[in-house]
């Protein structure tokens, strides 16, 4: 049977008057006094972005259209919306892809106005397409201050023709964001899912603020500490049926490398199963299965057969700046399941975020979706999943901002940080909506110029333009404007882009140097590589981008660690953990004196300081 058009319904609510829907010449459409019909579900968030004084209706087929009407419809969840989507032109199976739909224009002389969303959040996401207005009779008059009952009141405006926005990824989930912050960041993100932190069901306050997640359209998403043993998996799953109880219905499982590895695949899948069974009874939308990082799929658990079952995918374990089309669509594969992209590039050190790493455009037609895990400004990462094409990092409020309070020409890295703090404090007065993060900044640049070594110590990093040509020579103009330091014989300096740290180290040939360690910790690993002054370095494809080449009466080097390496960007403001050992006759001369022997992730003393 061939499906109604949105004409033929409309035939259907005139009463055989078809007026077709027609694109409106005006530039908004005034719906002040337009009914509201919305799905069952609606976000309440958009109550405020609604004609004032009017009670919103349930969304029902036919619809009586005697005036303006705006039409709120959920595309996942409400049947009339779907009808009046198909209606509209879009495809049956693949909907909004997790975005929301605008049509605009006139029938019987009158505004009608649908907007679609793919869930909730979607819908939610779609609020600013509603523009509160300022009466004309209250342009010319003295605006308030008061913010929390803006000036602008009386109706309701919508740009007219038809938006169509679609996110690169449907499901959008975040995580390990600051609970203060937490339901704005991850509505003014787009998500649709927020991660609750593992083990923590016992904690009051969270839960409570659960209707107000659903109320944007948001899904708390409990997560287990990471499983391994089968008691470590009894204990976790305890935790998801403490928040089964408190109502969340959308969990995580992280599973841990198991002992030996010849079992892994069918143990995991033991412990998936074992978990659906036990959620289920009270309820179980949506499981999120994540298997080690770097682990092949050969080792995945085979979930094929559990509807609720989705897996989560680090990306390729050389964590490439880009993750290709061809490697996501043989993942999805591989899994039999619906994949998700979990991202981890917001984790760093000092609080400072870090910049997405490149993606695809296309990736969102064969994944599920996208996770962004813990770490400052993941909510601003996970709405630029909504840029369309390729994001810049222009596109980055949030951090444009704050490179703009950077100091200018510091003396040290003491100064340059405390006047960063101070003119980033600055820049924050009396702003009330920027992410918690970012509020926090001044006193961490405060703490982190208390703790910077001592001169002699610590390596001042220029930031530059662009990443210098890695050729094992210091011939750029930057090189002579970074400052060096003296380790032994050799002098040592830096330059970064934002994305790369680049360290280059000039050694007297003289000197009889035989071997250079270089290392970078910036928290959560050790970064490092050492090179054989004897001869030149065989490139590998497991360790940093180095070069090296004798120019005149010295050796020069070059090494670059990404971001990726550094676990975060290295912006302005950014203190990273670095060791410098030269061997040469006379013993091995360190970047700082070791106050014992280093081990494990050890650094001993070192700093570089990223400046602007």
């Amino acid at each position: 049977m061939r499906r109604p058009t949105l004409v033929l319904l409309l035939a259907l609510a005139l009463g055989g008057r078809t007026t077709p829907i027609r694109a409106d010449e005006t530039p908004t459409l005034d719906l002040s006094q337009a009914r509201v019909l919305a799905s069952p579900g609606w976000p309440a968030a958009l109550e405020g972005f609604l004609p004032p004084g009017r009670a919103v209706e349930a969304l029902v087929l036919p619809v009586a259209l005697a005036g303006p009407v705006l039409v709120l419809g959920l595309w996942d969840s409400d049947p009339a919306a779907r009808a009046l989507g198909r209606g509209l032109g879009l495809d049956a199976a693949q909907g909004l892809r997790g975005g929301y739909l605008v049509d605009v224009g006139l029938s019987q002389g009158h505004p009608l106005v649908v907007i679609l969303g793919q869930d909730a959040a979607a819908l939610a996401a779609a609020r600013f397409e509603l523009e509160t207005f300022l009466p004309e009779a209250k342009a010319e008059a003295a605006r308030s201050l008061d913010m929390t009952k803006p000036d602008e009141q009386g109706g309701v405006r919508i740009r007219s023709g038809r938006r169509e926005v679609r996110p690169r990824f449907r499901i959008r989930a975040l995580g390990g964001i600051e609970e203060q912050g937490s339901l704005l960041d991850a509505a003014s993100a787009n998500a649709n899912r927020l991660w609750l932190d593992p083990g923590a069901p016992r904690m009051e306050g969270r839960p409570s603020s659960f209707a107000r997640l659903r109320e944007h359209g948001v899904e708390p998403v409990a997560r287990a500490a990471p499983l391994g043993p089968a008691t470590q998996a009894h204990s976790g799953i305890d935790d998801l049926l403490a928040w089964q109880a408190k109502g969340v219905r959308h969990f995580a499982l992280e599973l841990t490398a198991h002992e030996p590895p010849q079992d892994q695949r069918r143990i995991d899948a033991a412990l998936v199963r074992h978990a659906v069974q036990a959620l289920r009874p009270g309820g179980l939308r949506e499981l999120l299965v994540i298997p080690p990082a770097g682990s092949a799929p050969a080792s995945w658990p085979d979930m094929s057969g559990i509807p609720e079952v989705l897996l989560g995918w680090y990306g390729p374990s050389k964590r490439p700046l880009t993750i290709t089309r061809a490697q996501a669509a043989r993942v999805a594969c591989a899994a039999r399941v619906p994949v998700v992209l979990i991202e981890t590039w917001m984790q760093t050190a000092q609080g400072l975020p870090s910049l997405p790493r490149g993606r695809d455009d296309d990736l969102g037609e064969v994944l599920a979706g996208i996770v962004v895990l813990p770490g400052p400004a993941a909510a601003d990462a996970l709405a630029r999943a909504w840029a369309p094409g390729a994001p810049e990092p222009s596109a980055h409020p949030a951090l444009v901002e704050l490179l703009a309070c950077c100091a200018t020409e510091p003396a040290d890295p003491a100064s340059f940080l405390l006047g960063t703090a101070a003119n980033l404090e600055q820049a924050l007065t009396g702003r009330f909506t920027d992410p918690i993060w970012l509020r926090r900044l001044p006193a961490r640049l405060r703490a982190a110029a208390s703790e910077l070594p001592p001169l002699g110590q610590r390596v001042l990093a220029l930031h530059v333009a662009t990443t210098p040509v890695l050729d094992g020579r210091l011939t750029e103009a930057e090189w002579a404007d970074a400052p060096a330091t003296t380790v032994g014989p050799a002098e040592v300096r830096a330059l970064s882009d934002g994305r790369r740290l680049t360290l280059g180290v000039r050694v007297p040939v003289g000197a009889g140097a035989t071997a250079l360690r270089l290392r970078v910790n910036t928290g959560w690993g050790l970064n490092g590589v050492t090179l054989d002054l004897t001869r030149p370095p065989a490139p590998t494809s497991t360790e940093p981008a180095r070069a090296l080449t004798r120019v005149g009466e010295a050796l020069e080097i070059e090494v670059a660690f990404d971001h990726y390496a550094l676990d975060g960007d290295p912006h302005p403001g950014r203190v990273i953990g670095l060791g410098v050992d030269l061997t040469t006759p006379l013993g091995t001369h360190h970047l700082a004196p070791e106050s014992g022997p280093a081990a494990g992730n050890s650094i001993p003393g070192g700093a570089v300081v990223v400046l602007r």
